[in-house]
């Protein structure tokens, strides 16, 4: 099944106005301002959008402030690209990529713009947007699906599952499947079929030169092997073909405890998931309701039906959950709060604070791993969520079990330890007075939880960019990393990321 690539109206639409005449956009903007802030002129910007297949949207153009958010807006993530393009092809890619080394401006690519540093957008550069490419195409027969990396996950989840198949993505449906996937990508069925970049097959890749680069495990395979893990180091990947597994409906749903009795349910956790059947994910998320702080158990048994109860009882038995929305499930909607959860435990109001001007939307993130949760650990998490703001939640999860252990270095370039346990700090806010308190908070927080930490941080969820962390997380990886970084990119034109640097 091909879908309609032009399944994101909204953006559709938002885009549109950006289209105007290149001449009357840039008399809007003003020429010599745009000179001088970003060293481009009217004929350059003229020819690009002549060669496009897509849109570009300029600082100028009414959904320019839109257009440049990323996932995870905030402060920190504040960027001010100089020009976005919205690809509708390899060649769009490939021209961009030489418009910004022409222009001598800094790159950066965008599937669904939930990295945790915002690195996909960046200040006074171009911004690679792939959302457009979001097309899934099944081959039923070879139990194959091309994406596009533009797709989000709960496209896909939603394009596949009428017919009763799904690919093993991430958890949250509005992570793009491009970047998600480059890092590894840790979700619901890693247990029982491994991460997203183990059931990549092949990958349509745009070369710092321009190139179109075939990638598999028979053709380019060390650059596959890099791609599988090593982030958006070797080019840009427009679309990836993947294994499909076949996926009914799953046991699912949410376990809430009293953050009374959190600390309980913490420490037993890594135990309970070591011992848990592969096809059982548990991913625990530590809320702010209306009626207090709140541990909850996020489940997913992709097994048999009649196994679930059995599964699950070690779990329902710990901590002496206050609330049990577990139950058959369309796999669409795991990780979706019931109606009866979210009126059972309202989320609290967000005041106003004097002067705080119109609402908006701003988040912030930070990650960290854990071998253990140790005692350390799981004060920390209380102590935390007991002083927390309206919109923060800490959360524990992509517990590395089963399928996920099965592949060895010479397939993937993500390490992989038993165990290991990410986690996550996050606030949302509506106010921009609001900023230093929540991005205080997140900080402390996630301090406290890493100090905890004895294991290399997933890449995905690394919120440090320095050599020493990259290396770190890649650990024995990194040095064929950093070569097929020297055969692809050289000149380290694709460094808005955990930067790999060539040898």
């Amino acid at each position: 099944m091909k879908r309609n690539r032009w399944v994101q109206p909204t953006r559709r639409m938002l885009i549109a106005g950006g289209a105007a005449a290149a001449s009357l956009t840039w008399e809007r903007f003003g020429l010599s301002e745009a000179a001088n802030r970003y060293g481009l002129t009217q004929d350059v910007i003229v020819a690009l959008r002549a060669q496009l297949d897509g849109q570009i949207v300029l600082p100028s153009d009414p959904s320019f402030e839109v257009a440049r958010r990323t996932a995870s807006f905030n402060p920190l993530t504040d960027f001010r690209p100089a020009i976005i393009i919205y690809c509708e092809s390899l060649a769009d890619i490939a021209r961009g990529i030489e418009f910004a080394r022409t222009q001598g401006l800094p790159l950066a690519a965008r599937s669904g713009g939930c990295d945790i540093l915002g690195r996909s957008s960046c200040d006074r550069g171009v911004v690679i947007d792939l959302s457009v490419l979001n097309d899934v195409t099944m081959n039923l027969a070879k139990s194959r699906a091309m994406i596009g990396a533009g797709a989000t996950a709960g496209l896909v989840n939603s394009d596949l599952a009428s017919h009763g198949l799904a690919v093993p993505l991430g958890c949250d449906p509005m992570v793009g499947v491009g970047g998600l996937t480059l890092g590894g990508g840790l979700g619901w069925l890693l247990g029982k079929h491994g991460t997203a970049s183990d059931n990549m097959e092949s990958a349509t890749l745009v070369s710092a030169n321009g190139d179109i680069i075939e990638t598999s495990r028979e053709n380019n395979p060390d650059l596959f092997w890099g791609l599988n893990g090593g982030g958006g180091n070797f080019g840009i990947v427009a679309g990836m073909t993947f294994r499909t597994a076949e996926l009914g409906r799953v046991v699912g749903g949410y376990l809430v405890y009293s953050i009374d009795t959190a600390t309980d349910f913490l420490l037993a956790y890594p135990s309970l998931m070591a011992q848990a059947p592969r096809e059982l994910m548990v991913e625990l998320a530590s809320i702010n309701t209306a009626r207090g702080p709140v541990l909850v158990a996020m489940t997913c048994f992709s097994g048999p039906e009649d196994e679930a109860e059995a599964a699950l009882a070690p779990f329902r038995a710990t901590g002496n959950p206050v609330a049990d929305d577990i139950g058959v499930r369309d796999y669409r909607s795991v990780g979706n709060p019931s109606a009866q959860m979210l009126a059972a435990f309202p989320a609290p109001r967000d005041e106003a604070v004097p002067g705080s001007g119109e609402a908006d939307s701003f988040n912030h993130w930070r990650g960290c791993n854990l071998l253990e949760i140790n005692q350390a650990a799981a004060n920390s998490l209380v102590d935390a969520m007991r002083s927390a703001p309206p919109g923060a939640s800490i959360g524990l999860g992509h517990f590395i079990k089963g399928a996920a252990l099965e592949v060895t270095d010479m397939e993937t370039a993500m390490p992989r330890y038993r165990g290991s346990i990410c986690a996550y700090c996050s606030a949302s806010w509506r106010y921009a007075a609001q900023s230093a308190e929540r991005i205080a908070w997140v900080d402390q927080a996630r301090a406290a939880l890493a100090a905890q930490s004895r294991s290399p941080t997933y890449v995905n969820y690394l919120d440090l960019e320095d050599q020493a962390s990259v290396q770190a997380t890649y650990g024995a990886n990194y040095a064929r990393l950093s070569r097929i970084k020297s055969r692809w990119d050289p000149d380290n034109i694709f460094n808005n990321n955990r930067n790999i640097r060539p040898s």
